[in-house]
Order: structure tokens, then C-alpha cells, then sequence
């Protein structure tokens, strides 16, 4: 590993240079310049929401099994490099080795996980009138944002999107500006293992996120939900959508093609 880091942005299955050019990453330790990381602006972004956009159709059709598969396999690439990635984050978020290590077991645990339980996205059993059929069906959100936090940049960035992964949403994954080269070192991993397009990943500062996530009202439409609750204090994330799977109505057509549709996304 070489000493000074360079972190890149991964859109559409590419490790990319970002529009808005380079920050300089410090080590909160002893404030040494430590390496780069590239930065998305407003195009970017919109070129990461495009390639999820068009990856997540084909993604949602593969079947669970297939899916859960390929996300044991990304976890396991990144504990293959645990060690490495764990260090990287000492330096660029100055948090310690050990709880770092631990968070990169857990992400494996919860690729497991999760992998596991998406056999349990079923169905459920409507009461049926004489002149109607019902049913539920679980259907992915689309295109999901995952808003990562500073205290562990890889395990949020990329573990608590997971869920959404397994579902069969395609994620834009934002690590936190300050330390974001784990979670751009895990996007090496991902543009090896995933499907172009369904793990993307970008970085920025908080101003120019801000001038990013405003821009694109057409991802609620077209089926975009980007996580990040308004409690936060950053009103460009807030409200696009909840951690959780919901109910999302009926859809009304025939009398006899009534269909009470869910939407698989993340679990907290």
C-alpha cells in the first residue's frame, strides 16, 4: 500500500475522476497531508443516478439466490483486504485499530445476513372477494442513496446498504468528505464484483452535495429514494425516504387485476 492515498469515485462500474477535482485528505492524528480524494459535482452525481437507474432492472431480476450470492462474495473480497482497509480508515478518520477491524467483520456478518433473509421477502395472503384477486407484491425501491457517517465510513457506507443490494435496489453510496477513502477503497472492490451500475460511489463536500442532491427531482419519479433523514440538519438529503421497507398503496385496475404492492428496501 503505497503511503500517500487517492481515492476516486466509482460510477457505472468505472473508478472515475470527479468534475470538482481533489481535497486534500489529513490525518486527524497529527494533521499530515495523508493522500486525495476526487470530488462530484452536480453532473456526477447525475451520471451515478443515471447508471443505478438503468442497473437496477436487471439486478431485481436476478433470483435471491443469485443475488445473495454475489454480495457474500463482495463482502468476502473486502475482508480478504479487512487489514488494509481497517488502516486506511485509522488514517483518514483517526478513529483506533481494533473497533475498525470490528467493523469489518461486521460487514461480512451482515452481507450473511442479509443474504440469508431476503428469502423472507414473501408475499402474504390477502382475503379474497368473489369478484377479485389479490395479492402482495414486494417490489425494490429503484435507486437508493446511502448517506455514510464519519465515525466508521466503510461499515456505513457500504454494510448499511446491504439490505438495499440484497432487495434488489442499485445504491449511490456518499461516504463522509472528511474520511472517504475506506469506502473508496471498498468501491475497488465493488466495480470487480457487482454488476456496472449497482454500487456507485460518490464524494464531496457538504456545500456542493447540497448544490447536487437539489437538482434531481427526477429520481423520486423515477423511482429514487435517497436515505438520510432531516434530523441530520442537511435539508437537501431530508425527506427523500425512510430506512425501512414500506406499504406504498393499491394499484387499481381491472376489477379482476387488483394488486397490493410492497416495496423492498432497506431494514435498519
Amino acid at each position: 500500500m503505497s503511503n500517500m492515498l487517492e481515492g476516486r469515485l466509482l460510477i457505472d462500474g468505472e473508478l472515475v475522476e470527479g468534475e470538482a477535482g481533489w481535497s486534500d485528505s489529513i490525518n486527524p492524528a497529527d494533521e499530515t497531508v495523508i493522500g486525495r480524494a476526487s470530488n462530484a459535482s452536480a453532473k456526477d452525481v447525475a451520471r451515478a443516478v443515471d447508471a443505478a437507474e438503468k442497473a437496477w432492472p436487471a439486478w431485481s431480476e436476478r433470483s435471491i439466490e443469485e443475488r445473495g450470492e454475489i454480495i457474500r462474495e463482495f463482502a468476502d473480497k473486502v475482508m480478504a483486504r479487512a487489514d488494509e482497509i481497517a488502516r486506511i480508515e485509522v488514517r483518514d478518520s483517526g478513529n483506533t485499530l481494533r473497533p475498525t477491524l470490528h467493523a469489518m467483520t461486521e460487514i461480512q456478518k451482515t452481507a450473511r445476513y442479509y443474504a440469508g433473509i431476503a428469502y423472507m421477502l414473501r408475499g402474504a395472503t390477502i382475503p379474497a372477494t368473489p369478484d377479485n384477486l389479490h395479492m402482495t407484491v414486494f417490489e425494490p425501491y429503484g435507486v437508493v442513496g446511502r448517506i455514510g457517517a464519519y465515525s466508521h465510513p466503510a461499515l456505513f457506507s457500504m454494510a448499511r446498504a446491504l439490505s438495499a443490494l440484497v432487495a434488489g435496489n442499485a445504491v449511490v453510496a456518499k461516504p463522509p468528505e472528511t474520511c472517504p477513502h475506506s469506502a473508496l477503497a471498498i468501491a475497488e472492490i465493488a466495480r470487480d464484483v457487482l454488476p456496472r451500475g449497482v454500487y456507485n460511489v460518490v464524494n464531496g463536500k457538504r456545500s456542493r452535495r447540497r448544490r447536487c442532491a437539489r437538482p434531481l427531482p427526477e429520481c423520486q419519479a423515477a423511482g429514487a429514494d435517497w436515505l438520510g433523514p432531516d434530523r441530520h440538519g442537511d435539508p437537501a438529503i431530508g425527506g427523500g425516504g425512510r430506512c425501512q421497507t414500506r406499504h406504498v398503496g393499491t394499484r387499481r385496475q381491472e376489477p379482476d387485476d387488483r394488486v397490493s404492492r410492497r416495496r423492498s428496501g432497506p431494514r435498519c
